[in-house]
């Protein structure tokens, strides 16, 4: 199985990098190599098993033994080293101080507990800031370098994404960032002991991180997430809640800054200009397509309910070439509804919204049509019942959420048929 073609057929978008192709994935880079994929930054990786099953949470049963191969496959990749190397320290923390304080405004009080702890310092030569995420130790295991000048960073090779820059607090509570600055600025906030609660910043979205905490002495139960208040950091929190549910933490909350981040609020309560924040269109979308759902009950019998259901979906494909497979799929989901108490309506309605996860939204427009058309035909009873409602109502709205997906990008040079290059 060629992952580059996969990928591609999935709208995914793909760069050229030497003989290897590039995915920026929800968890940070991939590289692409035919049936073989690496994370240099999750240290891991394999063939189509246990890509599939990673990143796309479905399994290939009819090829059972490629759970072997991947353990074969991934010699074939030069492993990163085991431990990141230090870059050399500055004899003075000076351009680090006026970053930190003078630019990004966090607390003078906050920069000090971290440089005082050894978890920040001032590299040599070139002023980065460079953040440490130890082990139990005191080993750094994971390097995030902050140019001072470009604000650009850089997780250092062999960095493992377990342990990303974070403090151990004595309460049972987590607090979870993207990048240190958000995690130090927040802190700036408040004023008190920064080693209260536990804080971790993931360098990314990726949840090793936070995992590490969840796997560990059990002793965290409540988890705060303080993302980025924009399209990745939204997505990213929902993907973490879900993550945490499944681990059995039952408080789970989001904190969203007023602004794209919490140095940017910092920033804005100082006089600065903050950059401001963004929405998930995909979830102001829902809101909107939730809307528009027509009320439908009782035009259907739930004896016929499937033959109905099915005749949209029918109508749904043949005007989706025209861009007009919005009436029939609405239909569809008011006449799924339309069996519902009025109530019951309402509430399905509300957990529609809720539950509704982008990251799940990779379908094209025919595979989310394919799902649809299939629980219409396997649902619980021979006849339509309230169960089955909500489930063709959210299958519904995928496919409508299919059609605003944009077809596969490919960079010129790139050919989706045998991945042959220009």
């Amino acid at each position: 199985m060629d992952l580059g073609t996969y990928l591609a057929s999935r709208g995914e978008k793909l760069k050229r990098a030497g003989n290897s192709l590039v995915w920026e994935s929800p968890f940070g880079t991939v590289s692409i190599n035919g049936g073989l994929w690496y994370s240099f930054y999750e240290n891991c990786g394999g063939g189509p098993a246990s890509f599939l099953h990673r990143y796309f949470r479905e399994d290939l049963p009819s090829l059972q033994d490629l759970p072997r191969r991947d353990m074969q496959s991934r010699k074939k990749f030069k492993n990163a080293p085991q431990l990141p190397r230090l870059p050399r320290r500055s004899p003075t923390n000076e351009n680090l101080y006026q970053y930190l304080t003078g630019v990004r405004c966090i607390s003078r009080h906050v920069v000090d507990y971290f440089v005082d702890k050894g978890l920040i310092y001032e590299e040599a030569g070139t002023g980065r800031v460079v953040f440490l995420g130890t082990d139990g130790e005191g080993t750094a295991r994971h390097i995030q370098l902050r140019d001072t000048k470009t604000f650009s960073r850089l997780n250092v090779r062999g960095s493992d994404a377990h342990y990303t820059f974070h403090i151990d607090g004595t309460s049972d509570t987590l607090y979870v960032f993207e990048a240190p600055i958000d995690m130090m600025a927040f802190l700036s906030f408040y004023e008190g002991d920064p080693g209260r609660h536990s804080c971790v910043a993931l360098c990314s979205t990726a949840p090793q991180g936070m995992e590490r905490y969840l796997d560990g002495s059990g002793t965290i139960n409540c988890v705060y997430l303080c993302l980025d208040h924009d399209p990745a950091g939204i997505e990213g929190a929902m993907r973490l809640c879900d993550l945490c549910r499944e681990r059995g933490v039952s408080r789970v909350y989001r904190i969203l800054p007023r602004y794209k981040d919490f140095d940017e609020d910092l920033m804005a309560r100082n006089g600065y200009p903050a950059i401001p924040a963004t929405e998930h269109p995909a979830c102001e979308k829902i809101k909107e397509t939730i809307g528009r759902i027509p009320e439908c009950g009782g035009n259907v019998s739930r004896e016929n309910a499937r033959r109905t259901l099915l005749t949209l979906c029918d109508g749904a494909e043949r005007l989706a070439v025209d861009g007009k497979a919005d009436y029939p799929l609405l239909s569809a989901a008011g006449t799924a509804l339309g069996f519902l108490g009025p109530g019951d309506r309402e509430q399905a309605l509300s957990l529609l919204e809720k539950e509704y996860r982008p990251y799940r939204e990779r379908d094209g427009f025919t595979s989310a049509l394919d799902k649809l058309r299939k629980e219409i035909l396997c649902g619980s009873r021979e006849t339509f019942e309230d169960r089955d409602a909500v489930t063709v109502a959210r299958l519904c709205l995928s496919c409508l959420l299919s059609l605003d997906r944009r077809e596969p990008v490919l960079d010129q040079g790139f050919c989706m048929k045998g991945l042959s290059y220009a």
